[in-house]
């Protein structure tokens, strides 16, 4: 062990006052993780749930879509190099949910029968030894012994998400009387993306939060354009796209595009039987914040979990840092820009570049509307549209018929060449 490593080393012992971080005698013994499963002689079967958190921004959703990047993928990988498990099929897995392309987690909880060495020997090096398997971006957090009939997602009593925005000029007030109309048990169907080929016929979901505030991160920006929103919505389950549809027409109502009366024109399926066409809110600022389980003990005490911690704190630390400085070099590019002295023919008179912005006069491409996305996207318009004059999609059970139909359209071909063929 070199100098650097041996200071390092030390001043990890003195701030956690730990006594087995591994010196130069015992480095080998301690540290030789993947060893300990290298074999299933004498290991024992135990069932655990973990929680990882990642950044998804570079991943094509949760779920594991070879040969793509994946964040189930990367946990597979890292899960099968320590000899955890042998095969996801034989390891009971199951998971909290399928985060889209994009979308990251503070909490997302997965549930596994794994093999150990011992309890006492291996169990409690779970996170930093999966931690040093797995990319910087997708790190587990902490584990817990569970039942041996656990499942992630029907034992999750409620999943909270949190959607990060600037403020630009949105109507908060507005969007807290929308959001309140999503509590409580309804039909969330125009709320969500259907398929066929799920054969869905129930979209009852439960809401039992939904809040819009700002944001105590970079409270301190004095434009008030640019303050951090959140939104936070927090239900017993989510169908497939939901949180986006409804961040979505929360963007339309606090630009004023819809009124909130709009949230319950689309829960009410027999006035708005099908989902009129709008584009859901972007992937990048979503992420499932929380996830709640009864009687589960979150464990992330051991010497060797409590030094991965630690390096992940370093870790995500430097690439705030990084991000920091990046908006910190923009923002007063911004600044910059707005201070430019311009002459628009039209007043005839010299102002600042961010005077003449704040008029709202400017047109790169002529007359229309923004319609804000999230995410720094939008999608810019003519003319804008209002959801109940705009065309509809094909309804739920009419969608299921024809998938059933082109199945069984196909089998009949497929029955026809196999009977040409004999």
């Amino acid at each position: 062990m070199n100098l650097v490593t041996t200071k390092r080393w030390t001043t990890l012992r003195c701030r956690f006052n730990l006594t087995d971080i591994p010196t130069s005698s015992n480095r080998s013994k301690r540290f030789t993780f993947p060893t300990y499963f290298s074999t299933t002689t004498g290991k024992i079967q135990t069932n655990i749930a973990l929680k990882v958190s990642y950044l998804g921004w570079d991943y094509h959703g949760f779920a594991r879509h070879d040969p793509l990047p994946t964040i189930e993928g990367s946990l597979f990988t890292a899960l099968k190099k320590t000899g955890l498990i042998e095969s996801v099929e034989q390891s009971k897995y199951s998971r909290c949910g399928r985060t889209d392309a994009g979308v990251s987690a503070f909490s997302q909880v997965i549930g596994l029968e794994v093999k150990l060495k011992s309890h006492e020997e291996t169990g409690p090096k779970i996170v930093s030894m999966l931690n040093s398997n797995l990319p910087k971006d997708i790190q587990v957090i902490s584990w817990a012994y569970t039942k041996p009939n656990f499942d992630a997602r029907h034992d999750c009593i409620s999943r909270t998400y949190k959607y990060y925005f600037p403020r630009q000029k949105l109507n908060l007030d507005l969007m807290k009387e929308a959001g309140h109309k999503f509590l409580g048990t309804k039909d969330f169907r125009n709320f969500c993306k259907v398929r066929g080929a799920k054969q869905l016929t129930q979209f009852k979901r439960t809401i039992f939060q939904v809040s819009v505030e700002a944001s105590k991160t970079l409270a301190h920006l004095q434009m008030p354009e640019r303050q951090i929103c959140e939104l936070t919505i927090c239900g017993r389950s989510f169908l497939w796209h939901q949180v986006r549809c409804m961040t979505a027409i929360l963007f339309l109502v606090g630009q004023g595009l819809e009124a909130p009366s709009i949230v319950d024109t689309l829960l009410n399926i027999e006035e708005t039987p099908s989902k009129p066409h709008y584009e859901m809110a972007s992937e990048l600022p979503l992420v499932l914040y929380d996830s709640e389980y009864q009687n589960l003990n979150w464990n992330t005490s051991t010497t060797p979990d409590l030094v991965a911690m630690y390096w992940l704190q370093r870790h995500l630390e430097r690439e705030w840092q990084r991000k920091m400085n990046e908006a910190i070099i923009l923002e007063n590019l911004i600044d910059a820009l707005g201070q430019t002295p311009v002459t628009p023919p039209s007043l005839q008179n010299t102002l600042s570049w961010s005077e003449y912005w704040n008029q709202g006069e400017v047109q790169a491409r002529g007359a229309g509307v923004d319609v804000i996305l999230g995410g720094g996207s939008e999608s810019r318009v003519r003319k804008y549209t209002p959801l109940t004059e705009r065309q509809h999609g094909i309804p739920v059970g009419e969608l299921n018929k024809q998938y059933l139909d082109r199945k069984k359209f196909k089998l009949s071909q497929v029955l026809t060449k196999s009977n040409e063929n004999q």
